[in-house]
């Protein structure tokens, strides 16, 4: 048997992130994702470095090559009436449309909700943006968002950083890949839904609702206790950190008094056990008292050797790896979590795998990101285009 999503035809309209990540999950399930792109340089993300070239001058860029695996790439501009017009006769033959533009693009295209229902009303349009579809009397409907600004604004900032230092952003574009996640998640909900009741829909996904949804432990405390939390301090768990060893970090995470007993021990320091016998006791003495006391026990191991110390008592502890070390991590190896692609024009990559393994569905495999336009000749079969006409087409940057 195929992959889940076998036979579903994806139109992705999307860019850069968040609507190419979801795009992308749902290519590994097996469905078909035609990317509909500009003729005259393609999506947003195929213009953000770093870029990497081949010896025949052509280069492609990190941004797009990692988030679009496993799809096809068509050209068709959609600021021609034919090339609407196409689209249209595509919108019959499909399942799902995937956006990410702001409010009302669609619409001003000429191409938004209410005309694509009608060539196919069991289509499924999902469509991902800043602060929503429907919020047209919120101040904040209209404004442009990136990864950082639903950080920010969902709460996400206000918890990272120095006590006493400015607000960091999650250095990783959480604020798109899980409005990402959250929409491929919802595109299936909507396919068990068309499936009982032979209806399509519109799904309107906001990346601000997503990152506060993230913020709900922090909003819970916060109406427990009237306290904000603050930056880089944790209230009510102790150890909680990294900690320094002589080539990096390594983390402790403590929620209990019995590995908090274990930790005591195994760093000679018994005493502890029961003067500091609740998290937010230990929360107090965190960088008085427990920082020195597991740092100078680590002063002379690794951040692997002092991590697999602290596992092999039962506590829970780990090193704070990089880049390279993930590269190179046989359980990420032993888990196809390191797969090989070898990309038309970057060479030999390694991308992240899928982290979902079922005992049933078989694996799907990883094809490379497409070239701008690869696979535009597919419409010549599926809407049946002769020669001739896709010649013009081409010609007239049309397609």
């Amino acid at each position: 048997m195929g992959l889940p999503l076998t036979g579903v035809r994806v139109l992705d309209l999307s860019h850069v992130v968040a609507g190419p990540f979801c795009s992308m999950l749902l290519a590994d399930a097996g469905a078909e994702v035609i990317k509909i792109e500009n003729p005259r340089g393609g999506e947003y993300g195929r213009k953000i470095g770093p870029f990497k070239e081949n010896g025949n001058g052509e280069r492609t860029a990190a941004c797009f090559t990692r988030m679009n695996r496993n799809k096809k790439s068509i050209t068709i501009n959609l600021k021609d009436e034919r090339g609407r017009k196409i689209f249209l006769d595509m919108i019959k033959e499909s399942d799902i449309v995937i956006e990410n533009f702001r409010p009302g693009v669609l619409d001003k295209m000429g191409i938004g909700y209410d005309v694509l229902k009608k060539e196919n009303p069991k289509l499924i349009l999902a469509s991902i943006s800043g602060f929503g579809q429907q919020a047209e009397d919120s101040p904040y409907w209209e404004r442009p968002a990136y990864n950082m600004i639903a950080q920010s604004m969902g709460g996400i900032m206000s918890v990272t950083g120095d006590e006493e230092g400015p607000p960091m952003d999650v250095p990783l574009p959480i604020g798109d890949m899980i409005p990402g996640m959250m929409a491929a998640f919802a595109i299936l909900q909507a396919l068990i839904y068309r499936g009982q009741t032979d209806k399509g829909q519109k799904i309107d996904l906001s990346m601000y609702d997503v990152m506060s949804l993230l913020s709900e432990r922090n909003m819970f405390n916060y109406q427990f206790t009237n306290i904000l939390p603050k930056r880089g301090k944790e209230d009510y768990i102790a150890p909680h950190s990294a900690y320094k060893a002589i080539d990096g970090y390594f983390v402790v995470d403590c929620y209990s008094n019995k590995e908090w007993r274990k930790i005591c021990e195994k760093m000679g320091h018994p005493e502890y056990i029961e003067s500091l016998d609740t998290g937010v006791k230990r929360a107090k003495q965190a960088e008085n008292l427990i920082r020195p006391m597991i740092e100078t026990w680590a002063s002379n191991k690794t951040k692997f050797e002092a991590a697999e110390e602290l596992v092999l008592e039962g506590i829970a502890a780990g090193p704070v790896q990089d880049i390279s070390d993930l590269l190179n991590c046989p359980h990420l190896k032993h888990r196809d979590m390191l797969v090989e692609v070898e990309d038309q024009i970057a060479g030999k990559l390694i991308y992240p795998g899928n982290p979902i393994k079922f005992s049933a569905i078989e694996r799907s495999s990883f094809e490379p990101s497409p070239t701008l336009g690869e696979h535009t000749e597919i419409l010549k079969d599926m809407l049946g285009i002769n020669e001739a006409e896709y010649d013009e087409l081409r010609e007239k940057n049309i397609l």
